[in-house]
């Protein structure tokens, strides 16, 4: 909010100190001065905003209340609402960072929405009071204070280190002397350290601001990285970082039940990736392997989590538990055991499992569980299975309040949130198709603004809303196809990259001695194999091979992102986008599509690019179509009360046509003789150039809400405020 004043620009130039010998505790020094003098600029010269917004809208009521304004007082009033507006837009852009609703950007008025959202992020992450050992709840912040660095103290305190020699003599050496005299060699200022600075993102960092954010990107800064890198100069003071603590349940009553994001040390999972294959190496530690042929694995790492893999033996389970104890002496780290389990196979005896467990000391992973946001067991039920993801787009859907959002902002969260939650989950497995079009129907309900029980009417099929932009369409994902997408894409992996572990291990089991192509379902198929070879019909038709056929070596794959085999062919598509009646095909459908494009692409905000959609598309709730749908009973036009009321009518009735006449567009009306929206729309934008025919949409959209603001909130605008209101919002 602060960079939308040219004066915060000064005030960090006169703040940020000069030195003579840049070091990191000179910048940590200059940042402390920048945030301070823009903390007291902000509190004596900035202002606050909303007190500015209801100072001067109180001026311009006062002038509103007179009966004749002076050319000087029209003049301070147009002045008066620039002003207004200025300070919206920063009221906005606070709220929007203040929401971190990174997917959703400031600029299309959801205020109301980036308020609401800070809020409840704010309820959500404030910690109210925690138990301490004794069990005794306790609320006050010293008592919080000590629960929380007692727990940390003990949970990162290490031990006296022992055997760490051992560890490092079975690292084997992958990095040759070249490589490391290439890694050790002066750093330049160009090599990478300023594109590190421009990826600061201006609104996310808990300690900075964006003006702070901005002020990392100074000469000084680099200075002070080359000087670490090449002279070696110490770190200590810019090594203070935050833990961010997330609830692994729901209220959480104690410090265990917060996960901090403190990731093991690449170095320490090395180490102990070196242990387990030296065990594999000396035989000791097998592994295990899902056919013969097949690679054997015996531990895959991820983040901080480590998964160990062996045969259910006490031979081999106590070279686990050895590996273990040399990684906890050599490191200082504990495996916490309560968060620790282990599962069996089927063929493992009810007997053998018990021992191994109590030898271990961990509990039994639950067959239900998830790992990764993944179920690691998929059992008979698929439905019962996944519907947890339909659970949680539903919850997403309605835990955002939708009246705060704007058509445009809707359209953003559908496409960014909603329907990206699956996207993880759906290149692993094939969803029920029952689940995806519920899912689906879910997603089309929010769109179209139903709240709760209450209906709303879906002016356009979800097939009609899937199809591109450029197609006359919302460019929503239709799950099922978007599934059968991503599966296909995990199989031009398998071909692509051979020789990774997954791909070895698939051949192995299903196609060790043929190609992909002819690969079969096979006996007992996993889960996400038998989705892989349903969605290999759409990998298929985007393969071609070379002059020596499909058994050749020779293969060249082009992978295009398409839909056609969900449609059959791009011509047999029944195009809903022609100029009049929505069928057209030939000249027509390219013109359409030069079109949509063409609105798209207009500089005007979405919300009025979301409203072009609908009326060219003929679904905007006119009184005429209500009343086809037996929802009114009178049709006759509210504004000037002679005939019905339709689209073209709504548009360029004796109110509308006041309105074009103070406009710099009142030649639109006589090219929208004897025709519909859509084609009155193309003739302008074909024969104007891009900016008319956004304005020519604005001012249609300002008509629209001043003909609601008549009918449901009783507010008369006349034409030239509905002009005033258009050009504020652009």
């Amino acid at each position: 909010m602060w960079l939308r004043d040219e004066r915060c620009e000064e005030v960090v130039k006169a703040t940020w100190g000069h030195v003579q010998e840049v070091t990191m505790d000179s910048v940590r020094g200059n940042l402390e001065k920048v945030s301070v003098g823009l903390s007291q600029w902000d509190r004596t010269t900035f202002g606050h905003v909303q007190q500015l917004i209801r100072t001067k809208l109180s001026e311009v009521r006062r002038l509103d209340g007179q009966d004749v304004l002076s050319t000087e007082d029209n003049c301070v009033r147009r002045n008066l609402c620039c002003e207004i507006d200025e300070l919206l837009e920063r009221d906005e852009a606070l709220w929007c960072q203040r929401a971190r609703a990174n997917w959703l950007k400031e600029g299309d008025r959801n205020t109301s929405f980036f308020h609401s959202k800070a809020s409840q992020r704010h309820k959500k992450k404030r910690i109210n009071g925690l138990e301490n050992d004794e069990g005794e709840w306790c609320t006050k912040p010293e008592e919080l204070e000590k629960i929380s660095v007692g727990f940390f103290e003990d949970l990162f305190l290490s031990e006296h280190l022992q055997g760490i020699g051992d560890v490092l003599d079975k690292i084997h050496m992958v990095v040759s002397p070249a490589m490391n005299a290439e890694l050790a060699r002066v750093y330049r200022a160009k090599e990478g350290i300023g594109d590190v600075l421009d990826k600061i993102h201006m609104a996310v960092s808990p300690a900075m601001n964006a003006e702070l954010a901005r002020v990392y990107r100074a000469k000084e800064v680099t200075q002070a990285v080359l000087g670490i890198l090449n002279d070696r100069k110490g770190v200590t003071t810019v090594n203070d970082t935050f833990l961010v603590l997330i609830p692994k349940v729901k209220n959480p009553k104690r410090m265990s039940q917060f996960r901090p994001i403190s990731l093991c040390n690449v170095a320490y999972k090395i180490g102990l990736s070196s242990l387990i294959t030296r065990a594999e190496e000396e035989r000791h530690f097998t592994g295990v392997a899902v056919c013969r042929g097949c690679p054997h694995v015996s531990h895959l790492f991820f983040a901080d989590d480590s998964l160990i893999f062996g045969v259910a033996t006490v031979q081999e389970l106590t070279v686990v538990k050895d590996i273990l104890g040399k990684y906890e002496l050599a490191s200082g780290q504990k495996i916490n055991l309560e968060k620790s389990a282990i599962c069996f196979s089927k063929n493992v005896a009810v007997d053998t499992q018990e021992v191994l467990r109590t030898d271990m000391g961990v509990g039994t992973m639950v067959e239900s569980g998830k790992y990764l946001g993944m179920p690691y067991i998929v059992g008979r039920s698929k439905r019962e299975m996944f519907n947890y993801v339909k659970d949680r787009v539903w919850k997403r859907l309605n835990g955002w309040k939708e009246k705060y959002l704007s058509a445009a902002g809707r359209e953003v969260l559908i496409k960014s949130v909603a329907q990206s939650i699956p996207t993880y989950i759906m290149s692993c497995f094939q969803l029920p198709d029952g689940l995806c079009g519920e899912i689906d129907s879910m997603v089309s309900n929010y769109w179209w603004g139903q709240r709760e029980n209450k209906r709303k009417i879906h002016w356009k099929s979800w097939r009609a809303l899937c199809d591109p932009k450029w197609m006359g369409g919302m460019g929503f994902r239709c799950l099922k196809a978007f599934n059968t997408a991503m599966l296909a894409k995990q199989g031009w992996r398998l071909m692509s990259s051979p020789d990774s572990l997954l791909a070895k291990i698939l051949k192995a089991k299903y196609y060790p001695t043929a190609i992909f192509f002819q690969a079969g379902v096979g006996s007992n198929p996993s889960f996400t194999w038998r989705g892989i070879i349903n969605a290999r019909p759409l990998l298929e038709a985007g393969v071609r091979t070379g002059d020596v056929g499909i058994h050749s070596s020779y293969m060249r794959i082009l992978w295009q992102w398409t839909w056609k085999p969900f449609r059959k062919s791009l011509s047999a598509v029944k195009m809903s986008l022609s100029l009049r009646k929505g069928k057209g095909s030939g000249s027509e459908g390219q013109h359409a599509t030069w079109f949509w494009k063409r609105v798209w692409h207009l500089r005007i905000p979405n919300k009025i690019k979301v409203f072009a959609w609908k009326c060219c598309s003929n679904i905007l709730p006119i009184k005429s179509i209500l009343r086809h749908w037996h929802l009114i009973s009178d049709a006759t036009c509210t504004g000037c009360g002679d005939g019905p009321e339709t689209l073209m009518h709504c548009f360029g009735c004796p109110m509308a046509q006041e309105v074009w006449h103070h406009s710099p567009l009142m030649f639109v009306l006589d090219k929208g003789v004897g025709l519909d929206f859509m084609s009155w729309a193309y003739e302008i934008g074909r024969s104007s150039d891009a900016d008319t025919l956004g304005l020519f949409f604005a001012i249609c959209w300002g008509m629209w809400s001043s003909r609601n603001a008549a009918i449901f909130n009783s507010i008369e605008r006349s034409a030239v405020s509905t002009i005033q209101m258009v050009s504020g919002l652009l």
